[in-house]
């Protein structure tokens, strides 16, 4: 009986062990031991046919309800870079990333320093329910940037996917447009990308075609 096993792999982010270090280490055990060809304990010397690695790309508006980390399973961020090295068997060659990735200007949104933040919960709830929000959980790897950092990443997360409007920065004078990197320690602050075919930012579908033919670089067929 031919087995394939039709997805395997490890979040990166968003819940506790949900992490590069964790997801490397998986991945790279799982290529290694299906590489050699040893099979498991019922069936020795048989590994599966065909392993597909999940997933190819982070999903921004997946549902989490089964959990807050559904959101980060790409071996590829959402731009086509690729989060950590992988050795595929291949002798030499590694994940390539995407190129030519047009990326908005190097600006962010985030908490103003001079205003009153007391009244900021609706906004930051406004901005989580159409920008992800994931990483800011327990866990994940903006958990610990504190209660103004939340805010802007919140903020900033809402300003880039509304592809940088002046008034989607406002949050009732709370936000503040800034050409400083906001990010802390693991904690990205992203800078979206411009897609010709598309009216909105769309992390999510963007690189769904183009990259569905390097989807076969994670197929291994072991015969």
């Amino acid at each position: 009986m031919p087995i394939v096993i039709g997805e395997v792999g490890w979040p990166t982010d968003g819940a506790i062990g949900a992490n590069l270090t964790a997801v490397r280490a998986f991945n790279q055990w799982l290529i290694n031991h299906v590489l050699s060809s040893k099979g498991t304990p019922l069936r020795p010397g048989i590994p599966p046919m065909d392993i597909y690695l999940f997933g190819l790309l982070d999903e921004g508006a997946k549902s989490i309800l089964p959990g807050t980390f559904e959101r980060h399973w790409g071996i590829f961020s959402f731009d086509g870079q690729a989060k950590y090295s992988l050795n595929l068997g291949l002798g030499n060659r590694r994940l390539k990333n995407a190129k030519n990735v047009q990326y908005l200007p190097s600006r962010w949104c985030v908490a103003n320093p001079s205003t009153d933040l007391s009244e900021v919960t609706n906004h930051m709830k406004l901005a989580c329910s159409v920008a992800d929000c994931t990483t800011l959980n327990y866990g994940g790897s903006c958990n610990g940037i504190g209660a103004k950092g939340n805010i802007s990443y919140a903020f900033n997360s809402y300003y880039q996917l509304r592809k940088q409007n002046a008034q989607s920065c406002d949050f009732d004078g709370l936000g503040i447009v800034t050409y400083l990197d906001p990010s802390i320690g693991e904690c990205r602050f992203l800078v979206g990308f411009n897609d010709v075919s598309s009216s909105s930012f769309q992390p999510v579908c963007w690189w769904s075609i183009p990259w569905v033919l390097i989807m076969w670089g994670f197929w291994f067929s072991v015969m």
